[in-house]
């Protein structure tokens, strides 16, 4: 899934979303495409969404979300 979100001064806010997040792939793949990559910020990893969490934070998992991620690594 990619979406443009926004466009300004030559700059574009794009979301994507890969279900599988090898080591740079996002950058690869626009490096691919000629489009540069100047920041990347991971939103949601699996059914866990970061919000407005800070890098480097940590925070304890609501019982939904434990249970989505025991669901997948089964």
């Amino acid at each position: 899934f990619v979406q443009i979100i926004d466009t300004f001064q030559g700059k574009s806010l794009i979301r994507l979303e890969i279900h599988e997040g090898r080591k740079h792939i996002v950058r690869r793949m626009f490096a691919e495409l000629e489009y540069p990559v100047e920041r990347l910020v991971r939103t949601k990893l699996h059914t866990v969404q970061l919000g407005d969490q800070k890098p480097g934070t940590l925070r304890a998992l609501n019982s939904a979300e434990l249970a989505s991620l025991y669901k997948v690594v089964q």
